[in-house]
């Protein structure tokens, strides 16, 4: 994030033309890389907590 967009989604440039399918399709897949990224993180959490 240090770039300031989303690796696989890359950046949207004011006055550049994009595919809306195309980058929704992109950010799609970055949320679900991160929700797989956090899910393991809960369980642990949720079993020390037991």
């Amino acid at each position: 994030m240090a770039l300031g967009h989303l690796p696989n989604a890359g950046p949207t440039r004011p006055g550049e033309p994009w595919d809306v399918t195309d980058k929704l399709g992109r950010v799609l897949n970055e949320l679900e890389h991160a929700h797989q990224i956090a899910r393991p993180t809960t369980r642990v959490d949720q079993m020390e907590t037991r």
